[in-house]
């Protein structure tokens, strides 16, 4: 299986997680954390144990015909999802991945590439390179169509997009959405245009969900239970990477016993009663 995971780069959140501060990193976690709310607190618990049902997800679609990263493209998820949950790698996944996998058809459709398919992912993905500066010139070769057509496409989508254009953009939005474009006009306009980019998707997710509407997001800061799910979540996430208790501490600003606690009680799966405790 082929790689495609971009190297980190400076204003990611993943740079942030490694240890680095400068300030792009900084707000790049910013943004993660005013939106947990949506994803945690109000969806419920980020990570699922029975993963029986979408490990049989997986091996229905590969038993049609279809490839790990023709899966992952439609259920909006990484690559490695699919592979991990058919191998059985995966001891857990994420809340929002399982149910972006249990929206799946039933019955496999045809394999991608053939016929039409919903253009919402295209477009978004198309418009999310705009926002950082690649060009309509740029772009089109690398998906065998010309300028006007894609122009056409980020700009007035049709119903929709072939299924081969479709699987050109994600592999170039996969390769370029750490990159930034030349132009700065671009940007401006894409901006103007209220175009979100790669890394606003990337906090968000839903780049493949037409009755997902961006412009109804309201960003506000966590309150004290949000903020307190937010870290037990992190520490759960960090503990899984082998990150040191005193480093997982210092980047969450908490106090080393508070993270040690935290952790007894996720690997002892019983969680302690804060109210007796008090």
């Amino acid at each position: 299986m082929t790689n495609t995971r971009t190297p980190i780069q400076h204003g990611e959140r993943r740079c942030y997680l490694r240890g680095c501060r400068r300030d792009e990193c900084a707000e790049a976690n910013r943004r993660y954390c005013k939106r947990y709310r949506t994803t945690v607190y109000v969806s419920g618990p980020r990570r699922i144990d029975n993963l029986q049902p979408y490990t049989s997800i997986v091996a229905r679609y590969l038993n049609h015909g279809w490839s790990y990263a023709q899966i992952a493209n439609l259920a909006g998820c990484c690559e490695t999802v699919p592979f991990n949950l058919h191998k059985g790698i995966s001891k857990r996944i994420n809340q929002k991945t399982a149910e972006q996998l249990a929206t799946l058809p039933t019955t496999p459709p045809p394999v991608p590439g053939h016929g039409f398919v919903d253009p919402t992912g295209t477009v978004r993905r198309g418009q999310a390179l705009y926002r950082i500066g690649h060009t309509l010139r740029g772009m089109a070769p690398e998906l065998d169509i010309d300028p006007d057509s894609l122009s056409r496409t980020l700009n007035r989508p049709a119903a929709y997009v072939y299924g081969s254009t479709a699987a050109a953009m994600t592999d170039l939005y996969n390769r370029w959405q750490n990159t930034p474009g030349p132009s700065t006009a671009n940007r401006n306009r894409a901006e103007a245009r209220g175009w979100p980019d790669p890394t606003w998707w990337e906090d968000m997710g839903h780049i493949d969900d037409p009755t997902f509407d961006p412009r109804t997001v309201v960003e506000r800061p966590m309150n004290r239970l949000e903020l307190a799910a937010y870290r037990r979540d992190e520490i759960d996430r960090l503990n899984d990477y082998r990150i040191p208790d005193h480093e997982i501490a210092d980047r969450l600003g908490m106090g080393i016993t508070t993270v040690r606690s935290i952790i007894a009680e996720l690997e002892s799966g019983q969680r302690r009663d804060r109210k007796q405790a008090a």
